[in-house]
């Protein structure tokens, strides 16, 4: 009786190791299946986005340096080159909400445009002539030079902030460094983090361009050495 007893129990035993060993595999290939998926959705957003940027720092160039007609003149095939990446921005950014607004319209264009999208299209709007009803401050004249070059620096602003949020920027970045600790690259991870979280790390803040261009270094020579320090 004790034998049965016995072997019933490490028969159970196995079994429940093996469900266990299964149900560890099972979520283990299951987590990894929709961090190949949220990748390639990654990259196909980071490639749109990329040519909005490109895009749109060629649009703000040309307001800020040029007078209004010109810069009209000048930017409009940026402007259809923009409209288009809003309507291919689609297929990443739906409209939402389609059963609050627009049931009349067309399918794709039922409900509200997303908000990634909506910068981008005021900016379609200052290339075509619109004026902005707003002016940023900027003391530094870190924006541009004029109310429509600065609305344009705003616009390219906004997208970015939206993008990384969409894109999960920090956590990725995070994911990252605890892979290169999950197989064993300690020294890898910390100067991976070393570079995307120095504050995590004690490390120096970053110089800035006015290190760079000398005028925080004085009679020394910039030097990467700055950023290295610490790490």
């Amino acid at each position: 009786m004790l034998e049965v007893l016995i072997g019933s129990g490490i028969a159970f035993l196995a079994a429940l190791c093996g469900w266990l060993l299964s149900h560890y595999w099972q979520a283990r290939s299951y987590r990894l299946a929709v961090a190949s998926d949220r990748a390639q959705w990654n990259a196909g957003v980071e490639e749109w986005a990329g040519r909005v940027i490109d895009t749109m720092v060629r649009m703000h160039t040309h307001f800020d340096r040029l007078n209004h007609p010109e810069a009209i003149a000048q930017s409009s095939e940026l402007a259809i080159s923009l409209s288009i990446l809003v309507d291919q921005g689609r297929l990443y950014f739906p409209n939402v909400m389609r059963d609050r607004y627009g049931e009349e319209k067309q399918e794709s264009r039922q409900g509200y445009r997303s908000a990634v999208l909506d910068p981008l299209v005021a900016a379609v709007w200052i290339a075509r002539g619109t004026e902005p009803e707003f002016d940023v401050p900027d003391p530094k004249g870190k924006y541009g030079t004029n109310r429509n070059a600065r609305a344009l620096r705003l616009y390219l602003n906004a997208f970015l902030s939206l993008i990384e949020r969409v894109l999960l920027v920090r956590s990725s970045h995070q994911n990252l460094i605890a892979r290169l600790e999950e197989i064993g690259d300690l020294e890898g991870s910390r100067r991976l983090r070393s570079f995307l979280c120095p504050e995590n790390e004690g490390g120096p803040v970053p110089p800035g361009h006015r290190y760079w261009l000398g005028q925080e270094s004085g009679p020394q020579i910039p030097s990467e050495r700055a950023i290295f320090e610490g790490r």
